[in-house]
């Protein structure tokens, strides 16, 4: 059996997952409305609703928070009754659309797994998730839960950061990574070996959480090159998941 894993970018920190014959979409349907990250480009969005490939098959939406950039009740909703997804983790969080949310879920029969359940999710024969509550790096959204998402696939294991605050969390005990996802801040603390105090035991740093070209008001890109020039080797190799639509493997 083909035991490659391989990450695709959809858009900022959305991620599809493809392991044998499970995809698995992280953080991949939201619709910004208050920060300066990347919607999902229009056709993106369409062909992801509408199941066409590579965006076909998805089993599984797993979110690591409620923040418009990551999640959108809304778009998972019309995701939901048109594709009908095996089952969803969604953020802990209240309102009225996510009320209405779950009601549809329910009544559809999707599955929707409770942030407050067992620590370790089976989703599929050798894919597991396992959520690590974390601080939001942004002190203004410590009232909002967050979560990094361990996920286990056969022999291998990734982690997602998210928007984790890397200067209070040290994510102690983690098995050995096959790789892990950053957002560019993270990966510079792990380049400098400042504020983050803790260890990520990866073999591979994926860097997402990174707007378009024509997003980039604040020059993250330009950064972000200089930061992965100055990566040293030795640590590990590093992926950029920075373009739409191309497959990489982990």
């Amino acid at each position: 059996m083909d035991e490659t894993l391989r990450g695709m970018l959809i858009a900022n920190a959305g991620i599809l997952l493809e392991y044998r014959n499970t995809k698995l979409l992280i953080d991949g349907l939201y619709r910004v409305t208050d920060n300066p990250f990347s919607d999902i480009p229009p056709d993106t969005l369409r062909r992801l609703q509408d199941g066409e490939p590579p965006y076909d098959g998805v089993d599984f939406l797993l979110f690591t928070h409620g923040h418009s950039d990551h999640f959108s009740a809304e778009l998972v909703q019309e995701y939901a009754q048109r594709r009908q997804p095996k089952g969803l983790f969604l953020p802990p969080g209240d309102s009225e659309a996510r009320r209405r949310l779950r009601a549809c879920l329910d009544e559809w029969g999707v599955s929707c797994i409770p942030p407050d359940g067992p620590e370790e999710w089976t989703l599929a024969p050798g894919v597991t998730v396992r959520s690590l509550p974390t601080r939001h790096l942004d002190r203004r959204y410590w009232d909002v839960p967050h979560a990094c998402l361990l996920l286990t696939l056969g022999e291998k294991r990734v982690l997602f950061t998210a928007d984790a605050d890397y200067t209070l969390e040290t994510f102690p005990g983690l098995p050995p990574l096959d790789a892990v996802f950053v957002n560019p801040l993270f990966f510079r603390a792990l380049r400098t070996g400042r504020f983050f105090q803790g260890a990520l035991p990866a073999r591979t740093i994926c860097v997402y959480h990174v707007p378009f070209p024509e997003d980039d008001r604040g020059g993250m890109r330009a950064a972000l090159e200089r930061d992965v020039e100055h990566w040293p080797p030795e640590r590990g190799k590093v992926l950029l998941f920075t373009e739409p639509s191309h497959w990489l493997e982990l």
